[in-house]
């Protein structure tokens, strides 16, 4: 394996660059290996499958250990110094927490707004995944006031493609739409910090 990505380096854009370049120090170390990291490993089929044989839920951390590298590489000025996993993990805390909290403590006003808009559906029959997905969107449409309503949308479209069945992207989406424009409609969305407001 090391081998293997060895020669794809060697053989790099890249790599070429860098050994062909007359200017050498800290700067343009650093700048290779965020370059290796982000254009060679990042997305390597064989690389990712070595870790996940190793760990099956490395996929799902494959962002957080990656980036956590280029966060280690971008502040090194000589002195080796390991970054936190998280940029703020105070804020981080908060968020998990707050979503955890709300998605419990509202679940069954949640279950009625996603069932006011799946009419066709008995709620047993929609996906659990799918369930839990809309139920965490409205907690943090609803109670996180710093996160734009496009961007939970997107987040939980995208998790459902991951997660959940293959038809679930247009059905999370389209009840999620439907919720949000009843809750815009009650003036129930309150968004604070700039640029948030609708």
């Amino acid at each position: 394996m090391v081998r293997k990505l060895y020669n794809e380096i060697i053989v790099s854009e890249d790599y070429k660059t860098y050994m062909a370049s007359t200017e050498s120090g800290i700067k343009e170390d650093r700048n290779l290996l965020i370059n290796i990291i982000v254009n060679h490993f990042d997305e390597h089929d064989v690389l990712n499958d070595v870790f996940e044989e190793q760990n099956i839920h490395f996929a799902d951390d494959t962002f957080l250990a990656f980036n956590s590298a280029i966060r280690t590489f971008e502040t090194f000025d000589g002195k080796f110094k390991l970054m936190p996993l998280l940029k703020d993990e105070e804020d981080d805390e908060l968020f998990v927490s707050t979503l955890f909290r709300k998605t419990i403590q509202y679940k069954a006003q949640y279950e009625e707004l996603i069932q006011a808009h799946t009419k066709n559906w008995e709620l047993d029959r929609i996906a659990n995944m799918d369930m839990l997905l809309m139920k965490m969107a409205i907690a943090e449409i609803l109670h996180l006031k710093n996160i734009p309503v496009k961007v939970s949308l997107n987040e939980y479209i995208d998790i459902s493609k991951e997660y959940s069945t293959p038809n679930s992207k247009t059905f999370v989406n389209g009840v999620l739409d439907k919720i949000i424009l009843q809750l815009k409609t009650e003036g129930k969305i309150e968004k604070a910090g700039r640029g948030l407001q609708e």
